[in-house]
């Protein structure tokens, strides 16, 4: 059972939760590096990625979307938009950075 009282039948338990600025890095290919992290206080998950100006879409959204999957972060898109996902375990250390982020 999840945190909604869902059965989970495979796999581990997961949150899905929005962000609009990756949301954002998805949908507006970008070159450049870039660099995601996530800690839980005793250890930091670290990715990188560098998106060229040569990449189709298609290359784009597939090296991101993998880019965020090391660090747990698993990309879901639908007719109505954007959202994201990780495991119940991780859920704290991404909604205390994702917190922290918009507070900036």
């Amino acid at each position: 059972m999840d945190r909604q009282l869902q059965p989970v039948l495979q796999g581990e338990a997961r949150v899905t939760f929005h962000s609009p600025d990756l949301a954002n890095l998805v949908h507006n290919p970008t070159p450049g590096t870039r660099m995601f992290s996530v800690s839980d206080g005793r250890q930091t998950q670290l990715s990188a990625v560098m998106l060229s100006e040569d990449d189709s879409a298609a290359q784009y959204q597939t090296r991101l979307t993998n880019a965020l999957r090391r660090v747990g972060v698993q990309v879901h898109q639908q007719a109505d938009g954007i959202s994201f996902s990780t495991t119940e375990k991780q859920w704290p250390s991404y909604r205390a950075h994702l917190k922290r982020a918009h507070r900036w």
